[in-house]
């Protein structure tokens, strides 16, 4: 602006002699700067520079820490774990970079602990922790590692954090004080015992855990009262049977004594309590032998039907395994379906001929579908199979007594 006009003053920006008319139509005056206006320009350049170095700096530190927090994968295991090593690959590759994939990173985290990957597994974890600090899941799964390899100290402070997440779920305070009593923490352990009770009032495990630390502690009619408070909501809980026996056996009354050990079923057969985030993890496993032993634990339990789709997941992984078959077989009939308990039976019977142990099986099935003349049958293949098999000759002893 002229002082002396008042007429704005303005510079013009200069083209190349090559510009053609177009480009010179297009010439516009830019008003003159005075020095505020400068020094707010340079100083919101400067503080835009200052941002995005600090920036640049946040992205180039989480990269260089995410370098140091990245899980390797584990060696290949080929048809050990069929599909395994690919789907593994598949997720590292996902993650690899920053920012990692999450969904990615908790595939391979979990894909690794339910195939006994152990140490890939945990780095895994503890990456997740970091990227989501607010997810009980993930110190909890590093602690069932880490208590598992009798790693307590080191698992106690995961146990406590998921805690701390994850308040209302039992079987995190149940994890808690078992670890805690362990590791001779008894008051703690008490205290995790006691907060699994008030959120599930009557939990076995919760009384049984209380029992154990009067036991720790010398309070024996203490450890009596929680014992029998689990038994009688719970008779067939042989674990606090079995205590509740050794307390009785203490106190001087045998006769009450040999009735607890009277009770103790399945030989003192011990369920863990229900941990879901832990169950989850055999969806994610790649080895048909573990989805088989889990199988047949649940079948042992009482819960065929949490059994048969861990059995399917199996024969997906390894269609041709007689044990499988048999299984599934075995468990169908547990529920009752006898057209399909036969149909895979009759698989594992062809898959495997020698076992006697599947013909025994099959036998048994066609003699409760009141299949005469199939069981006849099945008996005549079984001995030319198996000609040695006792039991085998033990069925022909049978049809041979009811032919009279």
């Amino acid at each position: 602006m002229s002082r002396l006009t008042g007429i704005p003053t303005f510079a013009f920006v200069p083209l190349p002699p090559f510009a053609g008319p177009c480009c010179r139509a297009l010439a516009f005056p830019i008003f003159a700067m005075n020095r505020p206006l400068l020094r707010v320009v340079f100083i919101t350049g400067a503080v835009v520079l200052a941002a995005a170095t600090v920036l640049g700096w946040r992205v180039y530190a989480a990269s260089s820490r995410w370098e140091t927090l990245r899980p390797a994968a584990p060696s290949p295991v080929g048809d050990a774990a069929p599909g395994m090593d690919a789907r593994l690959a598949a997720c590292a590759e996902r993650f690899h970079a920053w920012p990692p994939d999450r969904v990615a990173l908790a595939e391979f985290a979990q894909v690794c602990h339910a195939n006994g990957q152990f140490e890939p597994a945990a780095a895994a974890y503890r990456a997740l922790m970091t990227l989501e600090p607010e997810e009980a899941r993930w110190p909890h799964l590093l602690a069932v590692i880490l208590a598992g390899e009798g790693r307590l100290e080191e698992a106690l402070p995961a146990l406590r954090r998921a805690a701390e997440l994850a308040p209302d779920r039992v079987i995190v305070w149940l994890r808690l004080g078992d670890a805690l009593l362990k590791s001779n923490l008894t008051a703690d352990a008490e205290v995790a015992f006691t907060t699994a009770l008030q959120h599930s009032p009557a939990n076995p495990y919760a009384l049984l855990g209380l029992g154990r630390c009067d036991l720790q502690s010398d309070r024996w009619t203490a450890a009596r009262a929680h014992l029998q408070q689990a038994v009688s909501a719970h008779p067939e809980f042989s674990a606090a049977q079995s205590l509740l026996a050794t307390v009785f056996d203490r106190l001087g009354n045998s006769e009450s004594a040999a009735v607890a050990r009277s009770r103790i079923s399945r030989d003192g057969h011990f369920k863990e309590p229900d941990d879901p985030w832990s169950d989850a993890l055999l969806g994610y496993c790649h080895d048909a032998y573990a989805l088989l032993v889990a199988a047949s634990a649940a079948a042992a339990e009482g819960n065929p039907n949490q059994a048969l789709p861990l059995l399917r997941h199996a024969l997906h992984l390894s269609p041709n395994d007689p044990r499988l078959h048999r299984k599934l077989g075995n468990t169908l009939m547990q529920l009752g379906d006898i057209p399909g308990a036969r149909a895979a039976l009759e698989k594992a019977v062809a898959l495997a001929p020698a076992n006697d142990a599947i013909q025994l099986n099959l036998i048994a099935l066609l003699r409760a579908a009141h299949d005469p003349k199939a069981a006849e049958h099945a008996v005549a293949r079984g001995l030319a199979a198996c000609p040695y098999s006792a039991g085998l000759h033990y069925e022909a002893g049978r049809l041979a007594e009811e032919a009279g």
